[in-house]
């Protein structure tokens, strides 16, 4: 399983219309291939700052997302909204006991 953190600081009048267009592109993430759970968490320490938390199947269904018509429509969605440039994380679970 691989999970995707995507990082944003958002114009503090821009937050309402930001957590909007995050949750439409949730919804059409659900539909994808390899897919299984998005959501955005907001820093109680800063209002304005966001990271959207999702996992998915296989590294190719997340590559297929990112080249997907769906990412690019919320990528130049939220361009405007933000204060600074995202940052991307990508984590791979490994299987261990402990």
């Amino acid at each position: 399983m691989l999970t995707f953190g995507l990082s944003y600081d958002v114009k503090p009048e821009r937050q309402q219309e930001f957590e909007a267009v995050t949750a439409d592109a949730i919804r059409l993430m659900q539909n994808m291939k390899g897919h299984r759970e998005t959501r955005l968490f907001q820093d109680v320490n800063r209002r304005n700052s966001y990271m959207i938390y999702s996992d998915w199947d296989t590294r190719e269904d997340f590559v297929a997302f990112l080249k997907s018509p769906e990412f690019a429509q919320a990528q130049t969605a939220g361009r405007d909204m933000l204060e600074s440039r995202p940052r991307h994380h990508v984590y791979e679970r490994a299987n261990f006991e402990m």
